[in-house]
């Protein structure tokens, strides 16, 4: 998120944009959103809980989604834990993971180590134009592939992915 405009990431309205698609679609009754802990971010930014709930009370019209929080997520591991508390006491036998396509091969793995049946659903990577024509976006992708790389290569010598 952009604390200082107190706005959604582009990866992050995104995210959320996929999942509503997959709610009026019929395909996720609930749509989750992850408050980050306190660990995470500026003191003074808004949670992007908030943000997402307030994009997602202007873009669908009431009745929306049911829309639960997944609160003091850290890491994509305590996301999984928490979604799968969510799963168990719910009686879900399958989750839609919406994520970035750099990031779905590891989060599904996270979810999966977690005991969730998942499924990966790809949102749009807004960030990466297909040419990449500009250093700057060469250098997020470079970026984006390095940090993902690194994340499995520990998880793979049986260090803990983190995020």
């Amino acid at each position: 998120m952009q604390c200082g405009t107190r706005t959604l990431e582009p990866s992050s309205l995104s995210r959320l944009v996929r999942g509503l698609e997959l709610w009026r679609a019929g395909y996720a009754p609930v749509v989750t959103v992850s408050e980050q802990s306190g660990l995470i971010g500026a003191r003074g930014c808004p949670k992007i809980s908030t943000l997402a709930q307030a994009h997602l009370r202007a873009l669908v019209p009431s009745p929306g989604p049911q829309v639960l929080t997944l609160t003091n997520v850290t890491t994509t591991r305590d996301e999984a834990a928490r979604v799968r508390d969510l799963a168990q006491a719910r009686g879900w036998t399958r989750v839609l993971l919406v994520t970035s396509p750099s990031h779905s091969r590891r989060a599904a793995a996270l979810f999966r180590a977690q005991g969730v049946n998942v499924l990966s659903v790809p949102a749009p990577e807004v960030r990466f134009d297909e040419t990449l024509p500009l250093p700057a976006d060469r250098l997020w992708a470079a970026r984006i592939l390095a940090y993902e790389s690194l994340s499995r290569v520990k998880a793979a010598l049986g260090g803990t992915p983190e995020r």
